[in-house]
C-alpha cells in the first residue's frame, strides 16, 4: 500500500487523505531531517555558499570546504583520508571504475599478469555490484568461509572482497573475524559499505573502519551514503591517502558534480561539536526503553542495540497501519523482490510513541499470528 503526503515526515506523518500515522520508517535514524541546530547551520551554508556550486572540484578556483569537511570525516571515522561525493551511489561507482587499476599498482603489476578475483557478499547493496556480479544466495557466514578459503589457495592474485558492514533492508551484523585467519593479505583488498551502520554503530557510533582495517593490513575502502544516520544528502569513502589522492585525480570523480558546500559546511560544524553522539545516546535510550515494553525477537528479526526491526508478514504492516503506525514496506532492490515490514525507531520518537507501538506489538502477538 502506497501512501502520500506532502510534508517531511518526522515523529508523525500526516497524510494527504487528511489521516495522521506515527512514522516508524525510513532512515533517518538520528532526527536529523528536524534538528534545529542542523537547520541553522544549513542556513548559514546557504548564506555562505549558496544553493549550488556549478564547477568541478578539480577546477583552478576550489572551496576550501570541502577538504575541511574531508578532514573532519577522516577524523571522525579514525581513517587515514575521506573523499566526498554527491552521493553514496556515485561512491560505489567511482570506487568500480578504478579499484582494479588502483589494486594492480599497489601490487606492482603494471603488465597486469596477476588475475583479479572478485567476491560478492551475499544481500550487496546495489551500490557495489560491479564486474560479473551474481547474486549469491548463502548465508554470509558461509560465504565468508568459502572465500577465505579461495584466497588461502591462490596467492598468486589479487583479491576484491565487497561486502556491507550491515545489511538492509532485511538487517543483518556480520562477523569479520573470520578475516583475520588470511594467510596473506598483501593482495587482499575489502571494499565495504557502511551506509548503514556510520552514526550507529562502532566506538561512539563512528563506523567499521577502525574496526576492519586490521585483518585487512590497511588494504580497506570503506564508502558510505551520509543521507542515513547523518542527514547529508552526499557520499564519502575513506581509505589509506594514496588511494583518496588516485581517487581524487579519477576523470570519474572530476566529471561528476560534487556535494552541496553548504549541506558540507553544516556537517563540519556538527562533527566539530560532536552533536552525532549525543543524538546516538538519545537513540539507544529509545531502543532500551521499547525492549523494556517488547521483547522483539519474538516477533522480528532484529540486531543488538539497533534501531531496526524486520518482519516478513504483511499482516503486521496492515494490522499496525490499522492501529496508526505506518513502516516501511516495500520490495527493494528489485521490483521483484518480496516486500518486508522495516519498523526504525529513530532519536526523535518521545516515550508515547514507543508505547503505542509496543501496545500495538502485543495486540498482534495476541491474535496468534508468529513471525
Amino acid at each position: 500500500m502506497i501512501a502520500f503526503t506532502n510534508e517531511l515526515p518526522g515523529r508523525k506523518v500526516r497524510l494527504k487523505d487528511g489521516s495522521t500515522a506515527l512514522w516508524f520508517g525510513g532512515t533517518d535514524y538520528l532526527g536529523m531531517g528536524h534538528s534545529e541546530c542542523y537547520r541553522n547551520y544549513i542556513q548559514e551554508g546557504m548564506t555562505r555558499f549558496g544553493t549550488h556550486y556549478g564547477s568541478s572540484r578539480q577546477g583552478n578556483l576550489r572551496i576550501d570546504t570541502f577538504e575541511e569537511t574531508e578532514n573532519e570525516l577522516a577524523i571522525y571515522a579514525r581513517a587515514p583520508a575521506c573523499l566526498t561525493v554527491s552521493s553514496g551511489m556515485l561512491a560505489g561507482h567511482l570506487l568500480h571504475q578504478e579499484i582494479k587499476r588502483l589494486a594492480r599498482k599497489h601490487a606492482h603489476d603494471v603488465q597486469a599478469h596477476l588475475p583479479v578475483h572478485y567476491h560478492y557478499a551475499p544481500g550487496l547493496h546495489p551500490t557495489l555490484w560491479g564486474p560479473a556480479y551474481t547474486p549469491n544466495h548463502n548465508s554470509w557466514a558461509s560465504w565468508a568461509e568459502n572465500t577465505l578459503k579461495d584466497i588461502n589457495t591462490s596467492h598468486e592474485s589479487i583479491h576484491l572482497i565487497f561486502t556491507d558492514t550491515v545489511r538492509s533492508p532485511w538487517v543483518e551484523a556480520y562477523d569479520f573475524e573470520i578475516f583475520r585467519t588470511l594467510s596473506d593479505n598483501r593482495q587482499v583488498w575489502l571494499i565495504a559499505d557502511d551506509s548503514h551502520g556510520l552514526g550507529l554503530r562502532g566506538l561512539d557510533g563512528k563506523g567499521a573502519y577502525e574496526h576492519l582495517s586490521q585483518p585487512f593490513n590497511g588494504n580497506l575502502i570503506l564508502l558510505s551514503s551520509l543521507n542515513k544516520a547523518l542527514g547529508i544528502p552526499a557520499g564519502a569513502i575513506w581509505g589509506p591517502v594514496t588511494v583518496m589522492q588516485e581517487l581524487r585525480h579519477s576523470p570519474w570523480f572530476a566529471g561528476a558534480s560534487p556535494a552541496l558546500p553548504a549541506n558540507l559546511y553544516a556537517l563540519q560544524q556538527l562533527l566539530r561539536q560532536d552533536y552525532y553522539p549525543t543524538a546516538l545516546q538519545k537513540l539507544r535510550e529509545n531502543i532500551l526503553y521499547f525492549h523494556t515494553l517488547f521483547q522483539p525477537t519474538t516477533l522480528f528479526n532484529h540486531i543488538p542495540n539497533y534501531p531496526v526491526y524486520c518482519n516478513s508478514q504483511i499482516d503486521l504492516f496492515k494490522f499496525l497501519t490499522q492501529e496508526g503506525i505506518l513502516g516501511s514496506c516495500f520490495s527493494y532492490p528489485k521490483a521483484s523482490d518480496p516486500p518486508a515490514l522495516r519498523l526504525v525507531l529513530s532519536a526523535i520518537h518521545e516515550k508515547e510513541d514507543i508505547e503505542k507501538l509496543a501496545v500495538s506489538c502485543h495486540a498482534f502477538e495476541a491474535g496468534g499470528i508468529k513471525l
